[in-house]
């Protein structure tokens, strides 16, 4: 589980709770906070994050993920955003590049088309 330390309605840090904080009322020290009950860990400024479902993404749309406070509350709020160009056009993995090399190799007819095959694959 995350966590989100909130002071004056605003989210300092997010992450693993620390082993102990200082109570935001009193100023007391609270040792074992990963332990504590949920009251005792807000009332140091830690609260669970809420997380939601990320949305599908589409042929040129994603989503990227922010934590931000709805009602007070630390949650997971997904923007949608346009795919980058590397995105859109992943880079072809090596094994796909010798799939295609391969399916070409094997129609090939002469030393010519077996160099366009490799060229084609992204070989040299």
């Amino acid at each position: 589980m995350s966590y989100a330390l909130v002071i004056d309605d605003t989210i300092v840090t997010t992450g693993g709770l620390p082993v102990s904080a200082r109570r935001l009322d009193s100023g007391a020290w609270v040792l074992g906070l990963r332990d504590a009950d949920s009251a005792t860990q807000e009332a140091c400024g830690w609260y669970a994050i809420v997380d939601t479902a990320r949305p599908d993404d589409t042929a040129t749309t994603t989503h990227d993920q922010l934590i931000e406070l709805v009602a007070g509350v630390p949650t997971v709020v997904w923007t949608e955003r346009a795919k980058t160009a590397e995105e859109l056009n992943p880079p072809v993995s090596d094994s796909e590049k010798l799939a295609t090399l391969l399916a070409a190799l094997t129609d090939a007819q002469s030393l010519e088309e077996i160099r366009d095959a490799a060229a084609a694959a992204g070989g040299n």
